[in-house]
Parts: structure tokens; sequence; C-alpha cells
């Protein structure tokens, strides 16, 4: 005996079943006249048995007794005979009336019964699974997917809301998610998709923390009222308003501040890692990659300046990071690189930091390298670089931005950390979507970052848990509008492990994997490949409708065709006919299907009557829905007319830079603008920089003391003001070094004889910084001339 078969297999039709189905009728046929034969024979031989027999047994010579069921029973023949016989008895009238009627109720039921499943089994041949077995889910299948609540099921706190199931009684019950998987919903504008999945959703599905992307601002508008009285801090991060009179003011107190430099962990060994993430989010805006020198060259730089905006400056925000390199005190901009340099960002040593000889340091050496590359750059490059930087920080320079930028009421970790669960809406205005699109990018890329990190994660029996307090729902409208975020497609397949839910709306699938705005076709596929339910309104564009259609498989349809020939000449007359039946694969909806799902009906802009949607579970049958109408419910209608709040929540207290850092987090430069920088990176080249430097400028013939510039006595000057305040050796050799470069571009077309020392490679422009370090050989030949009798007034000091 074989297997039982499992899966799609046992639903083929083979031919054997096929001939089983075709004998069907005819079976059934002969049992019930079998039926209807031994219930005559049983009836009557009861009722002559009860009837005629206890009266006039002397009658009935053929009686024999015969034990059935502890029944006498009498033979078939023998009680014909009697029947004939004693016809004209009313007794043998009755007991073949009642053998009659006791013949007809089981004959009748059998084949009631007969023709029933004799009907099922000729329409199973039409039922096969041979080109597919998709079907819409029932209720049934609907409470399996945990889309409806089980008889007895306590209600969830943490529902997300995707749809409506249609019953028998043509009612709308709502299709809950309460697990921990991802969903994405396809629905074009206007669609309904605010009022039949966001708003029902934060108007008591999902009644923990959550981050809301709110273009408009209606969702903070029709649902912060409601989320306030279940306890939840309202937040309302609207990054562009700005107040246009006195009757703004009440908006104005709604709305948070939030600084995304305040998230860097200053002081620990993650600061580089949260500078440089958030340095990435400024120079990608559009989250098409670092592709060219001037992206990559700012990001660097980028870092560095807001390390040290962090370390010295007294605006700690993006506003300060900006203003740095554009400060009207500086006279040039490489002011900037010489004192970020000198500062010493570390006056107390408390951070052990290092340079590259390994020697300890006060300079942070991440801000040291990076602008010691920016004064090795030729001027036009340094330029370009700089331009390129400032172009992406142009945002925070607009006093709105900056405003709600200088300073936090709140730390991300809030967000599953706090007390009671919070919501946070970040609101733009549609005119100014495109501009904060940086910021807002940002902030998410912060929040994604944060809660993924290591230490969100501990070990709780046996099992790695979450340590925040509250699970965050991150529901985003207009997804793919923020541009591509590769932190998302990077931890989309573990954020659920960190209690973090996403629930991602795009217009269509084309909109999320476009090359150019969204995720491109792989980024799209991930997307939604990682996100468990899937939800579908009419879509508008054919590539979404036949991919949704693919979606749905397709299901078996079976078509019968009958063949009839004739005979005859003038008149034919028909001969005969054959029927066969063939079995075909169809989509359970095609893609014009699709795209012809009923929308919601309206009056205006007003909708008046839902649409159908479709719900797709991974493992399970497509649900043919019902939209939800949030309005049409009498305990969402009224939570929506709860007011917002009329002032916003401040959760947290001002960062302590002088806990932190160990001073008060501005540090006044040792170098002031127009001096030349400390260079805590001398030596780090080997034995080449070990040469003794020239110290003081020097006059050659032709050039009198007099003509010295007044730059070199400030750098002569700047050399003794380090030995009396006691600074190191390497700053000294370097202010020296600085001299020696000013006093040769002085000298070197005065004198010809320098040219093929000063320019080996044959350039014509004298370049110190990178000269000066690149041969031994030339510096002791530099020296040599120096003290050759060509010189005029040596002064080597």
């Amino acid at each position: 005996m074989s297997a039982k078969t499992h899966g799609p297999e046992q639903n083929l039709l083979d031919y054997r079943k096929q001939r089983a189905i075709r004998n069907a009728p005819f079976l059934g046929l002969f049992a019930t006249l079998f039926a209807a034969v031994a219930a005559a024979y049983l009836g009557a031989s009861l009722s002559v048995h009860f009837e005629i027999g206890r009266y006039a047994p002397n009658f009935f010579p053929g009686y024999v007794p015969k034990p059935l069921f502890g029944l006498p029973v009498y033979s078939p023949v023998e009680f014909g005979k009697m029947a004939w016989q004693f016809w004209a008895y009313p007794l043998m009238q009755q007991a073949v009336m009642f053998a009659g009627i006791v013949t007809a109720v089981p004959t009748l039921g059998v084949g009631i019964w007969q023709f029933i499943r004799s009907n099922r089994l000729w329409n199973q041949q039409f039922e096969t699974d041979l080109h597919g077995s998709a079907h819409w889910a029932t209720r049934k299948e609907a409470c399996a997917m945990s889309l409806l609540p089980a008889k007895g099921q306590k209600p969830s706190n943490r529902v997300c809301y995707v749809g409506g199931f249609v019953n028998e009684k043509d009612q709308t019950e709502y299709l809950q998610h309460a697990g921990a998987e991802h969903i994405i919903a396809f629905a074009p504008t206007r669609s309904g998709k605010g009022v039949g999945l966001v708003l029902p959703t934060l108007l008591g599905g999902w009644q923990e923390s959550v981050v809301v992307h709110d273009i408009k601002g209606e969702n903070y508008l029709l649902t912060a009222g409601y989320r306030q009285t279940i306890g939840q801090g309202i937040l309302k991060f609207n990054p562009g308003f700005g107040m246009a009179g006195d009757e703004d003011q009440g908006k104005e107190d709604q709305c948070c501040h939030f600084n995304p430099l305040e998230e860097i962990r200053v002081g620990s060994t993650f600061e580089v890692k949260d500078v440089m993430n958030i340095a990435t989010m400024i120079v990608d805006p559009d989250g098409k990659g670092l592709n060219d020198h001037w992206q990559k060259t700012g990001f660097a730089l980028l870092t560095s300046v807001i390390l040290h905006v962090l370390y010295a400056e007294k605006d700690k925000t993006l506003r300060g990071v900006a203003a740095y390199l554009n400060n009207p005190a500086l006279q040039e901009v490489d002011d900037a690189f010489k004192v970020m340099i000198s500062t010493e960002h570390d006056p107390s040593g408390r951070f052990h930091w290092k340079d590259g000889a390994g020697r300890d340091t006060k300079v942070h050496p991440v801000i040291a390298q990076s602008a010691k590359e920016m004064l090795n750059k030729a001027a036009n490059e340094k330029s370009g670089v700089i331009s390129t930087m400032m172009s992406f920080l142009s945002l925070y320079r607009d006093p709105i931005v900056a405003k709600w930028t200088e300073y936090s009421d709140f730390r991300i970790k809030d967000l599953q950390d706090a007390d009671q669960p919070v919501s946070l809406y970040l609101v733009t205005s549609p005119e100014d979507k495109n501009r904060l699109k940086p910021l807002i990018r940002l902030v998410l890329n912060q929040i994604v970052s944060k809660f993924t990190s290591e230490d969100r994660l501990t070990e709780k029996g046996g099992r790695m848990a979450c340590i925040g307090k509250h699970p965050l729902l991150m529901l985003l409208d207009e997804f793919p509008s923020l541009g591509k975020m590769d932190i998302f497609l990077d931890s989309i397949a573990f954020l659920a492990g960190y209690n973090v839910k996403l629930y991602l709306i795009t217009q269509d699938k084309s909109q999320l994997e476009d090359e150019n705005r969204g995720y491109g076709k792989s980024g799209g596929g991930v997307i939604i490949n990682n996100c468990h339910v899937r939800v579908i309104y009419a879509p508008n564009e054919i590539s979404t409708a036949e991919w949704v259609s693919k979606q749905l498989g397709k299901k078996t349809v079976s078509m019968e065709n009958v063949t009839q020939s004739m005979e005859g000449g003038f008149i034919p007359s028909p001969k005969g006919q054959s029927r066969s039946i063939q079995f075909q694969g169809r989509d359970l909806l095609t893609p014009d299907e699709v795209l012809r799902l009923r929308g919601p009906e309206k009056r205006g802009s007003d909708i008046v009557k839902a649409g159908d949607m479709l719900v797709l579970v991974a493992g399970f049958a497509p649900v043919y829905g019902r939209q939800i109408l949030y309005f049409r419910n009498p305990t969402f209608l009224e939570r929506a007319q709860i007011p917002p709040p009329a002032h916003g929540v401040e959760i947290v207290e001002r960062i302590d830079y002088e806990k932190i850092l160990g001073h008060s987090g501005v540090i006044a430069p040792t170098v002031q603008p127009g001096a030349p920088e400390g260079d805590p990176f001398e030596g780090m080249d080997g034995p080449d920089d070990q040469v003794t430097p020239v110290t003081a400028p020097v006059s050659v013939e032709g050039l009198q003391a007099t003509d010295t510039p007044a730059t070199e006595t400030a750098d002569t000057q700047g050399v003794a003001d380090s030995e009396e305040t006691g600074g190191t050796d390497s700053v000294d050799i370097q202010d020296a070094m600085f001299a020696l470069d000013e006093t040769v571009q002085l000298i070197q077309e005065t004198v010809p004889e320098f040219r093929d020392i000063l320019l080996p490679d044959g350039s014509d422009e004298w370049r110190p910084d990178s000269t000066r370090v690149e041969r031994k050989q030339d510096k002791a030949d530099l020296h040599r001339l120096m003290g050759s009798n060509n010189m005029q007034g040596e002064d080597t000091g």
C-alpha cells in the first residue's frame, strides 16, 4: 500500500479516479434496488408475523420462523403465496400496505443519498488541482492567519489594521495583525489608505510607541488627542513650522525640538561611528551613495568638523557646523583648519588619545588628521570639497530649521525606554517635503541605528530579548518618497528581533523599485520579501497588477467539449456525439481584473462606500476583503474628535557636556586666526623629518631683512610663544618649518640655483607641505646651499 499523499498532488485527478466517478451512478442505482428489495422483504415479513401470524397460524403451513435480530421472518416465496391466497382478508391488505411503506422510506433515503454522492463525485472530475489550487481564504483560514480573533481570545493592544473580511451575513469584520512581522501596503493616492489603514491603527489598534511619517499633519490632528488620553507622551516634530502671526502661537507650543547631534555618544568609543552615520545622511540626501570624489572628501571633512564643534564650539548644532567654516572672524578658510589642529579637545587628557606616531595627544586624532589633509590639498580641490560640504548643510542655515534643531526635547531611546509609550509624529508640509527630506531621513536613520545596536539585546531565559519597555511601530506613509535608506535594507530582516515593527505604505510596486528615487528592483524585492503581510488596494499601473496576479496564483478550470457527428445527404440527421473534458490553469485574478478591483465610491472628495482590497499573508490563501472606513465606526469617530494636546512634552534634560568632556565644551583656540597651525603629526613620516629644521628666516643676496613679510615675524613669534607656554617640541618644529616654507617661496625666484632642489620633479609651483617631506637628501642639499658662499647675510638661527 502506498503512503498517503500530502500536498497539492493529493488533489490531482488520474484515470482510475475518473473511471470510478463515471461508474458511481450505476453503483448507486444497484445499491438502491438492493435496499428496496431487502426493506420490502423485511417489512412484509414483520407485518405478516404481527398482524396475521398471531391470529391464524394454522392458515400458513409454509411459515418458517428464522432468527433475524431476534425476530421471526417469513420466506419470500411463502410470503408471496400467502398474499395471493389471503388477499381478501383486511389484515393481509394492511400487512402489504405496511410493507410498502416500510420499503418506500429506506429506498427513498438511499436513493437521495446515492444521488447526492454521485453528483458530488461527478463534479469532482471538474475540481482537480492539476494546473493550480489557488482559492480565496475562508473565515476559518483567516483565523488561522491570526487576522481574525479566535473565539474567547483576549484583545491585543498591539494591533495593526490591514482591512476587512466580509462574512456570510455581508458584515465587515476587521482584519487585525498583532504579530511582530512587518507589513507593507500598496495603495495609490486618494484610495482610502489613510481612513482604512493608518487612522484605525492609531485610534486604538496600536497602543504602544509609534513613529508616524505624517506629511500633511492630518494623522496628528485626528489621533494625538486620543493617544494622549491613554497615557502616551505626544511629540510633534515639525521642523518647517514658522509662525505667521500670533494665531500660530498655539501650534508652535505643540511642536518639539530635536538636535541630531545630541544623539552622538560623545567621549565614547562610538562617537566616530555616530558622527559618520550623521555625515553620511547629510552628504547623501537621496540615498544614491557616495559616488564621486567630492562627496567622499566632503564626508570626511564633515565628520571632523562635527567632532570639533561638539568638543570645542558653543553652538553644538548642525547650524553651528554650517557656520564654522564660514566664520566672518576668519580671514581665510585655512585658519579654521589651523584652529582644529591646534585646539586641545581633551585638556585634561582623560581620553588618553594617541597620535599617528603613538604619542599622547590632547588634540582629537580624527579632527587633526582630517584638518591636515585639507591643509595639504591644492586650493582648487580644497575649495571644491568645502563647497560640496556646505551645499549639503544649506538646509540648516534656515532660521526656522535651526530653531527646531537647536536642542532636543526627547532622546531616541525614550521611544522604547520611557516609562510610558511615546507617539512621535514627523510632520512636513507638502511644500517643504523635498526640502526637509534630508532631516527626516536623518531622524529615521538614527532611530533604526539606535535600536539595532548591540547594547539593545540581553539574555533572558536562554533566549535573546530586547531591553526596551515598549515595542515600537514605525508607520511610514509614502515610504519611497524618503529616498533609499540603506539602513532599512540592511536591518529589515532582524528589526523585529529588536521589538521594532515596520508598517510601510507605498503607492505601487514601481514607486518602491524606482532606480533613481526608490530602492531599485533588487532593493525593493528585499523590502517586499521581508514583509509578512501585504495589503493591496486597486493599483493604477499594469506592472503592479501583473505582480499581484502572479502572487495570487492559478486555479484549475474545466471545459467540456461536445462533438456532434451527422449523417445523411440532403437532410442530415444526427449520428452520434462525443464529450470530452479538458483542464487548464487560470489566474485567480488576471492583471486586468486586478486593475478593476472595485475602488471606494465617492461623493465629491468624500468616501461614501468602501472598496475592495486584497490581503496576502505568507503561507496562506489570499483574502478578498473590503476596506475599512474609520468614520463608519462610532468608537473610532468619537476618538478622532478629541483635540490634540495644547503643549508637547519634554522628556529629557539638557546634555551636561562638562560632565562628559571634563570641560565646558567651549575651548578657545591656542592658535589665533592668521597664525600657523601646530601639527601633532609631525614626525609620522619617519627618518625624513629628523633633520633639524631652520627655525628663522634667511636673507639672501638681493633680499634685505626689512623685506621679510609680517607673517614671517608672526611665525617666529609663534615659536617663542610656544616655548614660553611649554608647548610640545613637535609644535615648535612645525612652526619653524612653516617659517622656512614661506621664506623659500620668497627666495626661490631670486636665487635660480635653488630651483633644481626645490622643484625636483620639474613642476612650476612650490608645494611646501608635500615637498619638504619627500627626501632627506633634498633637505640636506638645501642646508648645504644655504651655508655656501652664494648666500649673503646668512642667518640660520
